[in-house]
């Protein structure tokens, strides 16, 4: 039995909006997470429920939002390993994992407080 998994190839912000599944808040961390993403690591979602139970750290301003790299792959699952050793298994059926395109540049609609001259 295969459990489908979702995986986004992100090469603008149009492309998290067609999600159906992420608030917008959720969207915005995702890029956010995708912009700060290293080679090789990607972004995944879970929804609020399992990201409750998971001991990895949240990526950026969502909860729910994770990054990391993708050390070990099952039928069912990812196992995401962060920066400093911490690692969870996230199920496909219930994560959206997010991939940065090849020689993207990532860019919100919104521009950010310290993007205006006003952070100090």
């Amino acid at each position: 039995m295969s459990c489908s998994a979702e995986i986004v190839t992100v090469g603008s912000y149009d492309d998290v909006l067609g999600t159906n599944k992420l608030s917008s808040k959720d969207e915005l961390a995702v890029v956010d997470a995708l912009a700060d993403t290293r080679s090789g690591e990607i972004v995944v979602w879970v929804p609020e429920w399992l990201a409750e139970e998971k001991s990895i750290e949240a990526a950026s301003s969502s909860d729910q939002v994770f990054a990391g790299v993708v050390d070990h792959e099952t039928e069912k699952a990812w196992l995401i390993v962060q920066p400093g050793g911490a690692e969870d298994w996230i199920p496909k059926s219930q994560g959206v994992v997010f991939e940065r395109a090849p020689d993207t540049t990532l860019s919100t609609p919104q521009q950010r407080l310290d993007d205006q001259g006003g952070a100090a």
